[in-house]
């Protein structure tokens, strides 16, 4: 399909469709690869659409970690399960080897801001937050004055990162 998106109470959005984009819509890599960094919850469930907003055609599996795509009349019965762990997961769809993978992200901090400045990957642990449970990660960092930062969900990797223009948060 052209575009890809995650739908379940186990994402924000619950049950909703259409769903909120761009937050519940994949990135499409190439051809046949769509790539999403999503919060996902334990307890529910969720599916892949192709059309934001239409149930027609939908998109599952069996796993919470990943496994075989199943398609429309396997799904729903087959919505992929929540984590056993709440957080942030990068989830991947491939319609050529029809496969889907579900990893668990960290939360890492990167910058002049940093004792480990701009190297990435970041020194591990000191800049490694810690998974406070329900979407919250934690850490302790001295930071000097006049630096500036980066967050990083998969440490060694520039593909995804979150900042922001304050330097007390927002």
């Amino acid at each position: 399909p052209p575009n890809l998106y995650i739908v379940g109470d186990a994402t924000p959005g619950q049950w909703n469709n259409p769903v909120l984009v761009p937050s519940q819509q994949f990135t499409q890599v190439d051809a046949y690869s769509f790539n999403i960094i999503a919060y996902l919850s334990v307890g529910g469930s969720y599916l892949f659409l192709p059309v934001n907003g239409d149930w027609s055609h939908k998109y599952g599996g069996t796993s919470a970690t990943g496994g075989t795509l199943l398609a429309d009349n396997a799904v729903p019965g087959s919505n992929p399960p929540g984590p056993a762990t709440s957080g942030l997961y990068q989830i991947t769809v491939n319609f050529q080897t029809n496969q889907y993978t579900v990893t668990p992200l960290g939360l890492y901090i990167v910058g002049d801001a940093t004792p480990g400045a701009w190297n990435n990957p970041v020194p591990v642990p000191s800049q490694q937050f810690t998974n406070a449970g329900n979407g919250h990660y934690k850490l302790t960092l001295a930071m000097p004055g006049g630096g500036t930062f980066l967050f990083l969900p998969v440490n060694g990797s520039w593909d995804h990162k979150f900042g922001g223009t304050s330097a007390t948060g927002g």
